[in-house]
């Protein structure tokens, strides 16, 4: 049987509560996940944002409980950062209270460390966020006593989990949708393709529909 991808935007559960019927009575409910697969997968290239964690795991097979671990990313330091004394950090998970990271170190590029970075100088950006947003930037305040030292040149490594809280209601219903579109289309046009080594379709994708790529480019941030 086929397994929900870790990354997946939609489960067999939103079909459900979105109106669809994923009957294993009918031996396609392999076709189903493909689909949800397949439809997060062309969010991801659409929308360029880490909606779950490119290190995320899914419990079980098919269910809702993802799992994100700590995981290091370092980060290049240039001339606006050092101005700005902001540091664009991709999607980065919110805790339920700061600190929002784990540990921050600056080093110089051959490896040598600088300093640890005092977490209590750090301001979160954007301040104010959706239940859905995740963490954008990082404040590094000059005004404090003890400020880390950025200089361009520098790597700041962050141990922290990445991608959103949570995943919005609007962007799972439109992978549910667009998994039934290609669903319904698969089925009746029988444009899958069967893998006889593994025994499963493969969906044949096809450009998002418009109202579905208006949905993901709304949450697409430029530049990243």
């Amino acid at each position: 049987m086929s397994e929900l991808d870790p990354r997946a935007l939609a489960t067999l559960d939103d079909v459900i509560a979105y109106g669809y019927d994923p009957n294993d009575d009918t031996g396609l409910v392999d076709l189903w996940l493909d689909c949800i697969n397949a439809a997060s997968d062309e969010f991801y290239a659409v929308g360029n944002r880490e909606f779950v964690s490119r290190s995320a795991t899914r419990d079980e097979a098919n269910d809702d409980l993802v799992v994100v671990p700590t995981e290091t990313r370092e980060f290049d330091v240039d001339e606006w950062i050092v101005e700005e004394r902001r540091l664009p950090v991709g999607d980065l998970l919110p805790k339920a209270n700061p600190p929002h990271v784990d540990a921050i170190r600056i080093s110089q590029l051959d490896g040598t460390l600088v300093e640890t970075v005092d977490l209590a100088t750090l301001i979160y950006l954007p301040r104010r966020r959706e239940p859905w947003q995740p963490i954008g930037e990082l404040w590094f305040r000059p005004s404090m006593a003890r400020s880390a030292g950025l200089y361009s040149g520098y790597v700041v490594a962050i141990d922290a989990k990445w991608g959103w809280p949570r995943i919005p209601a609007n962007l799972r219903r439109a992978c549910a949708n667009q998994a039934a579109l290609w669903f319904e289309r698969d089925v009746k046009q029988f444009t899958t393709t069967f893998n006889m080594d593994s025994n499963r379709f493969e969906v044949v994708r096809g450009p998002l529909a418009d109202a579905v790529r208006k949905t993901v480019t709304r949450y697409r941030e430029i530049p990243l």
